[in-house]
């Protein structure tokens, strides 16, 4: 039983759900990963690709099993210049692999850790410093002597032109004196978790993921604290670890239970009263205000984009977003409602999707968007790469008007579970309609979709792809009229 770098990762996010997972591994509630993990994993391993290209005199080892290690220990004997996925175990219980290893004259050696991200992220589920650390302890506990530890990530500001430019699309960073920062620490974490590995027999209790918000909680939540009761303080909008532990602290687990003296914003206050009067908190008179300015033709309005680390389109940059299709639901005076659309067909960037959006949309009306920040995030960048569209843009960003506001402000459900996403607003307000049927259900198989479709000969398969898109996307816009509807209904009752 080893220790790997991702097991340790899963140690500091929750010890107990570590040992459960490599002690009764038929028992634990293994989740399935989903669409956007499978992208950075497939994105992570491109990216290896093209590291191991600044490094031309490199050796492949073997990436599993015990000929991996045999395999390290004749390079090292051998003092090979630069090996990839050099992989070391440990008599104590490590066990790691090296994205890339290069031999200095001195018989020391540098570790390279290769990430798809374009920074170097510190934060509590991604921090790539700890990541390192970990690499550069497994290596000096084997005998390898660790001088100089690098993270490559990608450069945020490389413009791709036809060919891809590793040196260019890479970012090579030393980050040696920053491990050396956490190195004893990192240390002490890592045999704490040796020692919980070693251990038989743990009584079953509750982990530390119940003082953490549910977005934080370990795939074994429900083994260790039970199932959350129903509408728990875990369901609250935004709440900070620092509160909720507050509640835990004087045994507090459901809404209901909140005392006055608890502070708590505005939001969260209205969905607890949700909560306890077991009905929406409406504020008719806020929503009638909001409506009341917003300007017929109304155009619903929703964008599709695709992002990449090794950017797939000339004049992008890696995890640009690129826009490649739209939705437009226009709902007139006396409630005449057309639809119109565009999809990008071919790998190309937005420019068709900028020109068919400006035609599409009219000079008076407002522009009406769920969480509007992205397509007005979108329209300023275009703007700037498309000047001959530049005025209009800025002109639909400036009529743009946001629907989830409403629900942040003056319409909190309980059965929203804290969320003004729209698919979690849809289902509760509108009923009738649902993603649960299409063929692409959110925005990370639309990307993978749309990628697959340019990339078919196949017409009947393109054509296949095609139409899932546009149905999804439609969905997007249809849902925002429905709800502008239903809330319109109640504001006006």
């Amino acid at each position: 039983m080893y220790l790997t770098k991702t097991d340790f990762v899963h140690y500091l996010q929750c010890p107990r759900s570590l040992w459960l997972l490599k002690h009764k591994p038929e028992i634990y509630p293994h989740k399935e990963f989903s669409d956007f993990l499978k992208k950075i994993t497939r994105e992570g391993y491109e990216i290896e690709r093209y590291a191991q290209t600044l490094f031309p005199d490199g050796v492949s080892l073997p990436a599993i099993g015990n000929a991996a290690i045999t395999k390290t220990r004749e390079a090292v004997k051998q003092k090979v210049k630069t090996v990839f996925q050099a992989t070391v175990q440990t008599e104590d219980g490590l066990f790691a692999r090296a994205d890339i290893l290069t031999r200095n004259d001195d018989g020391t050696y540098n570790l390279y850790e290769v990430k798809s991200s374009s920074s170097i992220k510190k934060d509590k589920k991604h921090n790539h410093l700890k990541d390192a650390c970990f690499q550069k302890i497994a290596f000096e506990r084997s005998n390898i002597a660790i001088d100089k530890v690098f993270i490559i990530h990608t450069n945020g500001d490389y413009v791709r032109e036809m060919e891809i430019n590793p040196h260019k699309l890479l970012k090579k960073v030393c980050s040696t004196e920053e491990i050396k920062k956490i190195y004893d620490e990192t240390e002490i974490e890592i045999n704490n978790a040796l020692s919980l590995l070693r251990e038989k027999h743990r009584e079953k209790s509750v982990c530390p993921c119940s003082k953490k918000t549910k977005s934080n909680h370990c795939d074994a939540f429900e083994y260790f604290n039970g199932a959350l009761p129903e509408r728990s303080i875990w369901e609250i909008g935004n709440l900070r670890e620092k509160k909720l532990c507050t509640m835990l602290d004087r045994n507090i687990q459901k809404m209901e239970e909140i005392p006055e003296d608890i502070e708590l914003n505005d939001r969260q206050q209205r969905q607890v009263q949700s909560v306890i009067q077991g009905r929406p908190i409406i504020d008719e008179e806020r929503i009638q205000e909001m409506l009341a300015e917003m300007q017929f033709p109304l155009y619903f309005f929703d964008y599709e984009a695709a992002s990449s680390a090794v950017p797939k389109i000339v004049g992008t940059r890696p995890w640009q977003q690129i826009p490649f299709q739209f939705s437009l639901h226009i709902l007139g005076t006396g409630d005449t409602l057309t639809h119109k659309e565009h999809l990008n067909e071919t790998l190309s960037g937005p420019e068709g999707v900028v020109e068919a959006l400006c035609e599409m949309i009219g000079e008076v009306g407002s522009v009406v968007s769920w969480h509007a920040s992205y397509e007005k995030t979108m329209n300023k960048e275009m703007a700037k790469k498309y000047p001959q569209y530049a005025k209009k843009l800025h002109n639909i960003n400036d009529r743009t008007v946001d629907l989830e506001d409403i629900f942040k402000e003056a319409y909190t459900d309980a059965a929203f579970c804290g969320s003004t996403s729209i698919k979690k607003v849809l289902p509760i307000l509108c009923p009738n309609l649902s993603y649960k049927d299409l063929a692409v259900q959110d925005g990370t198989q639309a990307m993978e979709q749309w990628f697959a479709m340019t990339e078919k000969r196949d017409k009947a398969a393109r054509d296949t792809i095609r139409a899932n898109l546009l149905e999804y996307c439609k969905l997007d816009t249809l849902a925002m009229v429905e709800i502008y509807k239903k809330i319109r209904t109640l504001s006006s009752a």
